[in-house]
């Protein structure tokens, strides 16, 4: 047994009152000695639960106060956040401070799907190869009917190719997009957006791994 497993067997003696407690303990008829673990096993699954429990409501209060914080100050901290980095000659897209840092991360151009049965309508009539690497989910009865009747998956813009997909991944639209310029139908681009963001400087504590 290690230094570290001596502290906790220490410990564990000192909870149950030393080592004769725990010996009298062990020598308990064997339904007394099985209720005694048990319990205290329960008690400390009670007490395991109520910390979890007080942690949420812990969390729900200073999430509160997170709030509270941003709808207060939050427009504040923006403008003067703006007006450090106009003082850093615009360049930089954030100013670092001793309790933390604000400023903008870097937004990414998209294309999102608003309306899912134009956007397979368009791959079926219009790109195929663009359809098939874009299927995510596909309806398994119309399909089962459609290879047991022999009838082609590959018959560009029928119905029975639109039927047969639920919804599609919009990588691949996303990619037809960059390389033509042409915005598939169902599809919407939405431009990059710099994003304001404060991070604080959160303190460690000791014991802690992360």
């Amino acid at each position: 047994m290690d230094a570290k497993q001596d502290d906790v067997m220490d410990a564990m003696l000192d909870v149950f009152g030393g080592l004769e407690k725990v010996e009298a303990i062990r020598k308990q008829p064997e339904e007394s000695f099985c209720e005694f673990v048990l319990g205290r096993m329960g008690r400390i699954e009670s007490a395991r639960a109520a910390i979890k429990q007080r942690a949420i409501e812990l969390n729900r209060q200073l999430d509160s106060e997170l709030g509270s914080l941003d709808y207060i100050f939050g427009p504040n901290l923006h403008a003067a956040a703006d007006n450090l980095l106009t003082k850093q000659g615009g360049k930089k897209k954030s100013v670092k401070l001793l309790t933390g840092t604000v400023g903008y991360s870097m937004g990414r151009d998209k294309l999102v799907i608003d309306d899912m049965e134009k956007a397979i309508a368009w791959c079926a009539g219009n790109s195929m190869p663009t359809l098939l690497a874009a299927i995510s989910k596909v309806d398994l009865e119309v399909l089962r009917i459609m290879l047991t009747t022999n009838i082609s998956i590959m018959a560009p813009g029928t119905t029975i190719m639109i039927n047969l997909v639920q919804s599609i991944n919009v990588t691949p639209l996303f990619d037809y997009f960059k390389e033509t310029g042409d915005i598939p139908d169902g599809c919407t681009f939405i431009a990059a957006e710099d994003k304001f963001y404060a991070k604080p400087c959160v303190a460690k504590l000791e014991g802690t791994t992360e």
